[in-house]
């Protein structure tokens, strides 16, 4: 179940992607959080009878996946997607590499002081761990 501590972490780092340093133009990360959203919703819809969220709430676990996306691609430049990749990932990947190889030095200012190992070690499937199984 996820902890405060993660909450802030993943609103500090979507928060560090629509800052006006950073460079980005906000409806690029708008539109990217608009599709992680519709894309959580659908994952929720298809296994919403054995799974109760608490604390990740949809908005929340769509920042977290914008933000995993653009740190992965930032930090490991030798994770690059190609045209074919195009089959068989989430759109968002794609436009999330472009962002970087666009905007990259000023998302490394944007991330300077961030705890990025805490964040990447976070785990999707630990956040949104079912409310029965977390008591």
């Amino acid at each position: 179940m996820m902890t405060a501590a993660e909450k802030k972490l993943i609103e500090d780092g979507f928060e560090r992607l629509a800052q006006r340093n950073s460079g980005i133009d906000e409806r690029f990360i708008d539109s990217l959080h608009a599709d992680e959203i519709a894309s959580e919703r659908q994952h929720r819809k298809a296994f919403s009878s054995r799974i109760f969220y608490r604390k990740a709430t949809v908005s929340l676990m769509a920042k977290y996946s914008v933000v995993s996306d653009i740190l992965g691609f930032l930090y490991d430049p030798a994770h690059r997607l190609t045209v074919k990749d195009s089959l068989y990932v989430r759109s968002v990947m794609l436009r999330s590499q472009a962002i970087v190889e666009t905007y990259g030095c000023a998302l490394f200012k944007s991330f300077e002081g961030f705890d990025s190992t805490t964040f990447t070690a976070l785990s999707y499937s630990q956040l949104v761990e079912p409310a029965n199984q977390a008591q």
